[in-house]
């Protein structure tokens, strides 16, 4: 009996250990702000953190072309405060809430489906340098870019990095 309750402990301990470390290298899907999603805010709980940042996503023109490959980069500025690191979920959807174009990993970047929708997100969480954090990513443009609405979703966070969900700013 006492085998099992170490056993029942210890993996205890080690479920405890992934869920606490793995947002920063794997973040949850459906996290963008997207129609019927959540954001970084569902996990990480900003406390009196002292920073802040913007969100910005570079590549993409005022009018876009139909099958045509962009290299886009989420860029994450720290505009007050020292967070240690940043990451980012994004999803681009058209006007019925469903995948537009296509998106491919680079670097520091992975591609998650889950839901119907496809996410480019952080992996891991990159340290801030300068005050900014980079990920680059592709997006094709589909058949009917620039006659139809697409919208990006992406939500950010700053993170003390502690290594917990605590004091990090979406």
């Amino acid at each position: 009996m006492k085998k099992i309750q170490h056993v029942f402990k210890v993996g205890l301990l080690l479920s405890a250990l992934i869920f606490v470390f793995g947002y920063s290298n794997n973040p949850p899907n459906g996290k963008t702000g997207a129609p019927a999603e959540g954001t970084c805010l569902d996990c990480h709980s900003p406390t009196n953190t002292g920073f802040d940042g913007e969100f910005e996503i570079i590549g993409l023109p005022d009018k876009l072309l139909p099958k045509t490959i962009y290299n886009v980069t989420a860029r994450i500025k720290v505009t007050n405060g020292t967070p240690q690191k940043a990451g980012f979920q994004l999803v681009a959807l058209d006007a019925n809430n469903l995948n537009s174009g296509n998106l491919a990993a680079q670097g520091t970047t992975f591609i998650e489906n889950s839901g119907g929708r496809t996410y480019v997100e952080h992996r891991p969480a990159q340290l801030v340098n300068n005050d900014f954090v980079e990920y680059n990513f592709e997006w094709f443009s589909p058949e009917t870019a620039g006659k139809d609405s697409i919208i990006f979703y992406a939500s950010s966070v700053l993170a003390d990095g502690n290594g917990s969900t605590s004091n990090d700013q979406v």
